[in-house]
């Protein structure tokens, strides 16, 4: 794992989670369906606006598109659980899962709450360990470009195609 890109990663997550508080947004949806639930009122344009802003978040997340190098180390962190369009997906499947069943989506959402916050709290503190030892983000600037070659996966590694066809990718790129 490329600790440069965890870095930067962990940091560019916890700045969009403290622009966007997504916990905050998921709490006040419980709340209207639990007024919902218990006073037996119609907030279902509340609840809609809520569920529609959560999707919006979801949809404009940076981490719809990350690289394939920062997807990989997105994907074994487990974050795409609690970022971008697969958590929009998440929130999506529990109403429709659970359509006449407000209670049971108010625990599955109290549930992602928890476990959304155990994630913060981790890449919190990993981004505090970081720091401590002197490790910093690095970004690249607008005139400095990353570039990296794919292998092809242990399946394809002995076909011979496959490789000449990602040299001939970078015979082109580079001339």
């Amino acid at each position: 794992m490329d600790v440069r890109v965890l870095v930067n990663l962990i940091e560019d997550l916890l700045r969009e989670e403290t622009e966007q508080n997504i916990n905050e947004k998921l709490s006040e949806l419980i709340n209207l369906i639990e007024q919902s639930r218990v006073s037996s009122t119609n907030n279902s344009e509340g609840i809609n606006a809520c569920v529609l802003g959560i999707n919006e978040y979801c949809q404009n997340s940076f981490t719809n598109s990350l690289t394939r190098s920062y997807t990989k180390i997105f994907t074994s962190i487990e974050g795409h659980e609690y970022f971008g369009d697969n958590f929009a997906h998440i929130v999506k499947n529990i109403f429709s899962e659970n359509q006449y069943n407000l209670t049971g989506i108010n625990s599955i959402l109290k549930e992602i709450i928890n476990e959304r916050s155990e994630f913060i709290t981790r890449i919190k503190a990993i981004s505090e360990n970081f720091d401590a030892l002197g490790i910093e983000p690095h970004y690249f600037t607008t005139n400095t470009y990353e570039i990296g070659v794919i292998i092809p996966d242990k399946n394809n590694l002995h076909l011979s195609s496959s490789i000449e066809k990602q040299i001939h990718n970078w015979n082109f790129v580079f001339k």
